[in-house]
C-alpha cells in the first residue's frame, strides 16, 4: 500500500491559515488569491496519473456489472467528498488540532492519517486559537461533483473540484471574505473492509 499522502493533504491546515489570518480582518474584502492554489505542491510532488479512465470489471466480477459500479461510484464520490470537505474544513469553533484530527481519523487509512496526524503541530494548534477568537475559519465551495476516474475490486480515484474560501462567523450565517482559484484535487482511496477510505491525494 502506498503510505504517502500529498502536500495538499499532510499540510492543508498550516498552509491555509496565513490566507485565512490575512483575510479575516474587519476591512478584508472579497479578492482574487495572489498566492499559487494549495494543490500546487501536490502535483509537482507527486508524477501525474495514467489518462483518466474507468477501469473495466474484470470477468470474475462480470456477474454484478451491470449494477456494481453506480452503486459503487455513489459510495466512492460521498467517501472523497467527505474527505475534501472535512481536511479543508479548518478554523472556528475548534480551538485546537484534537477535534479536526477526530473528524479526519474515520476517513482515511491508518497509514494516510498517521501522515495528516504527524504535519498537525504546534504551529497548527497556535493559528486554531486565532481563529477561534475572530470566529473564522476556510472551507471548500464545490464548483463540480466529484468524478470517478478509476476504480478496481480494491482501489478508486475520483477527481474533484473546488474554491477554497475564507469566512467569518456573523450571528447565525457564515460570511465569506476571500475566495482563492479553482484548484482540482485528485483523491485515492482503498476499499477496507466494504468501506472506502481515502489513502493520499494530489
Amino acid at each position: 500500500m502506498n503510505t504517502r499522502i500529498s502536500m495538499l493533504a499532510a499540510t492543508a491546515a498550516v498552509t491555509t491559515l496565513p490566507l485565512l489570518l490575512a483575510g479575516c480582518g474587519s476591512n478584508a474584502q472579497p479578492q482574487s488569491p495572489s498566492a499559487p492554489p494549495a494543490s500546487q505542491a501536490a502535483s509537482q510532488a507527486a508524477p501525474s496519473t495514467a489518462p483518466a479512465t474507468e477501469t473495466p470489471a474484470s470477468p470474475s466480477s462480470a456477474p454484478s456489472s451491470s449494477s456494481a459500479p453506480t452503486q459503487e461510484a455513489g459510495e466512492i464520490t460521498a467517501a472523497s467528498e467527505k474527505w475534501v470537505k472535512t481536511v479543508l474544513t479548518i478554523g472556528y469553533p475548534d480551538a485546537s488540532s484534537k477535534p479536526y484530527l477526530a473528524r479526519i481519523k474515520p476517513l482515511m487509512t491508518g497509514s494516510g492519517f498517521a501522515i495528516i496526524k504527524k504535519s498537525a503541530d504546534s504551529q497548527l494548534d497556535k493559528g486554531l486559537k486565532t481563529l477561534n477568537k475572530t470566529r473564522s475559519r476556510s472551507t471548500p465551495k464545490f464548483t463540480s461533483d466529484a468524478k470517478v476516474s478509476s476504480v478496481s475490486a480494491e482501489k478508486a480515484t475520483t477527481k474533484q473540484q473546488f474554491v477554497l474560501t475564507t469566512q467569518k462567523q456573523s450571528g447565525d450565517t457564515w460570511k465569506t471574505v476571500r475566495s482563492r482559484a479553482e484548484e482540482t484535487v485528485t483523491v485515492q482511496l482503498v476499499n477496507e473492509g466494504g468501506k472506502w477510505l481515502v489513502e493520499e491525494a494530489t
